[in-house]
């Protein structure tokens, strides 16, 4: 039916997009962002992204989500209950977590990409469309890269020109 659009891919919780609990693990994210911009040592503001996302992932992997009357969860989080399109009812009062392990607990010890598919691409789900935008991605990418190293040669005072700058652009 109508309603708010469900995030349905993030452990045994199901609440619609923009919950105020998703919010806050975004917040959480900014926060420390900030916090290792502002605080932090030149390499952790240079990786401060990485850093706040891995706090991210920490505190939803310590936080739990306590169930009201009408929320939904995953069929694998209640087995015993009635599943209507990958969701069954969740239980008032109980914790479900951000995470679950479903999918780990399922695979093999060992496996590779194309173990169950001879064409590894296909597997993947490359679609051919996309080629020509990622194409035109990195003739982009690359002019910005080129105009980046020759201005920096120019504000650090080297040559912006000849072989020692074009084994710099290589």
């Amino acid at each position: 039916g109508l309603g708010p659009q469900l995030c349905n891919e993030n452990g045994d919780v199901v609440l619609a997009f923009g919950a105020p609990q998703y919010i806050g693990l975004s917040l959480s994210v900014i926060f420390c962002t900030l916090l290792l911009q502002v605080c932090g040592s030149p390499f952790l503001k240079s990786t401060s992204l990485f850093f706040g996302f891995v706090f991210g992932m920490l505190v939803s992997a310590i936080a739990t989500y306590e169930a009201v009357a009408g929320d939904k969860t995953m069929c694998a989080a209640e087995p015993g209950l009635p599943c209507i399109g990958g969701l069954a009812n969740a239980i008032p009062g109980k914790a479900y977590s951000f995470w679950n392990t479903e999918k780990i607990d399922s695979a093999k010890a060992i496996t590779f990409l194309w173990d169950n598919d001879p064409n590894p691409v296909a597997y993947l789900g490359f679609a051919p469309e996309y080629f020509l935008p990622l194409v035109i991605g990195f003739f982009i990418s690359t002019a910005e890269s080129v105009g980046d190293i020759g201005l920096s040669c120019d504000a650090s005072e080297i040559p912006s020109e000849g072989p020692e700058f074009d084994s710099r652009v290589q």
